[in-house]
């Protein structure tokens, strides 16, 4: 709870940006929250927090938490995650193959969070080379951040457990089902530098949180 926000003014504040204005009208007629769209628009745009994250896109959604943040500081946020999240949920949304991006030279410059650095170097059976290596690979360190979030995120210890079933069929099952397919491809399996080794064993520690 936050006293000094009553839900409008931090929306107010983010809307005077016009971009976030157009780019909201510019869904009416091509979204599920159309409706809702039009509806605010005929009331000079006046939303509640909790009624403008349900039209926002997701990157706009993360400009008004940085805003949120910058106005009331906590170390509680999540604001140096939401990027990675953003691409790996793109990625998907989009059907882009992650694979091709998993192997060397990359072409993105890793922003690596002291808070994950910091957990991961408490895991005993990595070690130092191959922590630093894994994590300057941008889909790894994404997923990492993914998985770090939900668990930090996710109060509810059924659903957090439900992830974590699901994380550990990921690893375990689905995508080791036709792992000869990639038996040439030393990039995915030759030994410690496996990228599957990798999410596996920081994931087994962070489901601890």
């Amino acid at each position: 709870m936050n006293d000094k926000e009553d839900g409008y003014s931090i929306v107010e504040e983010f809307l005077s940006d016009y971009r976030y204005v157009k780019s909201l009208h510019d869904k009416i007629g091509r979204s599920a929250t159309s409706d809702l769209i039009q509806k605010h628009r005929d009331n000079h745009d006046q939303y509640a927090l909790w009624e403008i994250v349900e039209v926002l896109s997701l990157g706009d959604f993360i400009y008004l938490y940085q805003l949120y943040y910058s106005k009331y500081p906590s170390k509680s946020n999540f604001c140096s995650y939401l990027w990675s999240i953003k691409f790996l949920r793109n990625a998907a949304a989009h059907n882009n193959c992650l694979l091709n991006s998993l192997k060397a030279p990359f072409n993105v410059t890793i922003h690596k969070t002291k808070e994950i650095q910091f957990e991961i170097s408490k895991i005993k059976h990595i070690s130092q080379n191959s922590r630093e290596k894994w994590m300057a690979n941008p889909i790894i360190h994404d997923f990492i951040i993914l998985v770090f979030t939900y668990l930090k995120l996710v109060k509810s210890p059924k659903l957090k457990q439900t992830g974590i079933n699901q994380l550990h069929w990921l690893l375990n099952e689905r995508m080791l089902k036709h792992k000869e397919y990639f038996e040439k491809n030393t990039s995915f399996f030759r030994g410690d530098d496996a990228c599957i080794v990798s999410v596996f064993f920081i994931s087994k520690y962070l489901r601890n949180f």
